[in-house]
């Protein structure tokens, strides 16, 4: 069970590494619990900007992640 989660968590953190600076920052932000509203108030871009990066960001994710063999 332990390395399985390391598996996982190490795939994440490649997965994050190859988004762009703005989707990695905005993935992460929402990652660690931020909502998309306190991620754009953290990050002071606007609300839709942010929306669009984490998402379009985690899409980005779960498709490296399947690449990787790792379903979500």
């Amino acid at each position: 069970r332990g390395a399985f989660a390391s598996e996982i968590t190490q795939g994440i953190l490649d997965c994050l590494g190859r988004l762009g600076r703005p989707r990695k920052l905005a993935v992460t932000l929402y990652l660690h619990g931020c909502s998309v509203p306190e991620a754009a108030g953290r990050l002071g871009w606007k609300l839709r900007k942010t929306e669009s990066l984490v998402y379009r960001g985690l899409a980005d994710m779960r498709a490296c992640l399947e690449r990787s063999g790792l379903k979500p």
